[in-house]
């Protein structure tokens, strides 16, 4: 039987929806072992069984068939992915005071017009990205890592608002935005040391974090004064649409446990000893922003990889995995499995 690793998170949901769906007769399906392992420490949790005819086990099937065959043929059906966007036009921390301006907002709006038309298109219009924008005008406090020195946005201190538009669980994705630029906040906060001193970066979740089906990321907008978009919109040219692209991106490393395959880390362009059989990628290079070549070739599925033997296959977002990043899936998936 076939073993696949899961991260803590996903074990977590599992049991969570298998408490709410109960269990299945073992002895009524076609059923195959599923192990349960924390990627960090490596130790085992538990093994589940799932279903072989479920669509969750299709999917897969289908995800790993397309990997193992460098087979780039899109799935027929056009994947559409649901995010949840939240802007926040004022975060506090302490005597730190961030505010989003409305050159903030315009840009924001901007980014996740921007966000949606370059991920389409980079995907050979294999997913149909679906946005909804709101801001949030609620004061929230950030979270401060103390060990990094760095502030962001946590889930648990939002999750109310996500859940006042997600209360029927039909978003796959939720992004969250501040910002900390922008010459009005440099002054407000002009005596404050920790606001030259410790950057507003980014926290994220994976796929199904702890009981919920949608995963989180969360950055903050670069300077809104420095950034204008070009004419055509799949055109990355907003340095916060190659921010946030590559915060949504964590979402999906787990898809490589799930399917036992090569699958980038979303920090694997900086190659060496590190990130081993990729490439170096440069930064910025002329018309793009951030790792954007990196990125590009991740969401269609075109990054080389060389294996141990020196084999080179490309590895990323085959047009079956984006099946994966549904809600729809993980709902059939923790259904379909139950605890041996």
């Amino acid at each position: 039987m076939k073993t696949s690793k899961i991260i803590k998170a996903m074990a977590l949901t599992l049991s969570l929806m298998l408490m709410m769906t109960g269990c299945m007769n073992v002895a009524a399906v076609r059923s195959r072992v599923v192990s349960l392992i924390d990627r960090d420490s490596d130790s085992y949790i538990t093994e589940d069984v799932i279903n072989e005819d479920s669509y969750a086990w299709d999917i897969i099937n289908k995800a790993v068939s397309q990997y193992q065959n460098q087979d780039h043929t899109p799935s027929g059906e056009k994947v559409v992915h649901q995010i949840l966007w939240l802007g926040y036009p004022k975060v506090i921390y302490e005597n730190l005071d961030l505010r989003m301006d409305e050159s903030g907002r315009e840009l924001l709006e901007n980014v996740v017009y921007n966000f949606e038309h370059v991920v389409e298109d980079i995907s050979e219009h294999n997913v149909d990205i679906q946005i909804d924008l709101y801001f949030i005008d609620e004061e929230r406090v950030l979270t401060y890592d103390e060990e990094n020195n760095f502030f962001y946005l946590d889930h648990e201190t939002v999750v109310q608002d996500i859940h006042k538009y997600n209360s029927d669980n039909s978003y796959d994705s939720v992004i969250t935005t501040v910002q900390s630029g922008g010459e009005e906040n440099c002054y407000r906060n002009c005596n404050e040391d920790m606001y030259f001193n410790t950057p507003v970066v980014l926290g994220l979740n994976t796929m199904s974090i702890s009981g919920v089906s949608y995963g989180y990321s969360t950055f903050d907008l670069c300077d809104p004064c420095a950034q204008v978009m070009f004419e055509d919109p799949t055109v990355p040219s907003l340095e916060s649409t190659a921010v946030a692209v590559h915060e949504w991106m964590h979402q999906f490393e787990e898809i490589g446990y799930l399917l036992e395959i090569e699958f980038p880390n979303t920090h694997a362009y900086m190659g060496g000893e590190e990130y081993p059989g990729y490439k170096t990628y440069e930064f910025a290079p002329e018309g793009n922003y951030d790792y954007f070549e990196f990125y590009a070739q991740v969401l269609s599925g075109t990054v080389p990889y060389t294996d141990f033997d020196g084999n080179v296959m490309y590895v990323g977002m085959y047009p079956e995995m984006w099946k994966i990043t549904t809600v729809e899936f993980w709902s059939d998936y923790g259904q379909s499995v139950y605890a041996m």
